[in-house]
């Protein structure tokens, strides 16, 4: 089956690693629009309005000749405009494909500064401590909505050598699954999932 695979989590917790694996191992397309910048215009900078349009329209123009033809691929996106999610949901429900979301974070902020700082000394794009922030407050305020709008949802704590499964749920079913029991459930994954409430 077809299927369109959201990666998404806060800055620094290993979505474009885990979608370049995607791209490795399970010969899947991946779209980020981080490593797509970088690709289009060698380095991280601040781009100008008309490079930004530019590189929206051709990721636009990919993810959607990947729709119209029916191939599965993987697509990096933050939680900040969820109407935007929500549409690209739809989009890809049109077209008769299976929507997934996996979700990475972890309890350190400190962790996604260290890896943040790790990726810009490695060339990649940077990230502040405000704007960890601010992507934990869109996680909080938005993965209900967007998950439950997936065909499957899956969080998992990426703060160690590799990714460990907490929490799945499927549309359609009235409970969803926490994979660790309630005294080691991290209170930002339930934060996640209740919304902070």
């Amino acid at each position: 089956m077809k299927e369109m695979i959201i990666i998404s989590g806060t800055p620094g917790s290993g979505k474009t690693s885990l979608g370049r694996t995607f791209e490795a191992t399970c010969r899947l397309p991946f779209i980020s629009t981080e490593m797509f910048y970088k690709e289009k215009f060698g380095e991280f900078r601040d781009y100008s309005h008309e490079e930004m349009l530019e590189a929206t329209l051709e990721l636009k123009a990919r993810r959607n000749l990947y729709l119209a033809n029916g191939i599965s691929f993987a697509i990096e996106r933050g939680f900040q405009k969820a109407g935007q999610v929500l549409r690209l949901i739809e989009d890809a429900r049109r077209h008769g494909f299976r929507v997934i979301l996996i979700y990475l974070g972890f309890d350190e902020l400190e962790l996604n500064i260290a890896r943040i700082k790790s990726r810009v000394m490695c060339g990649g794009e940077g990230g502040s401590y405000e704007s960890v922030l601010e992507a934990i407050e869109d996680g909080v305020r938005n993965f209900a909505t967007i998950s439950s709008n997936c065909d499957a949802s899956y969080i998992f704590d990426n703060s160690g050598e590799t990714p460990k499964l907490l929490f799945k749920a499927n549309r359609g079913e009235e409970k969803p699954e926490y994979v660790i029991e309630k005294r080691f459930r991290p209170k930002w994954m339930i934060d996640l999932v209740t919304g902070g409430v």
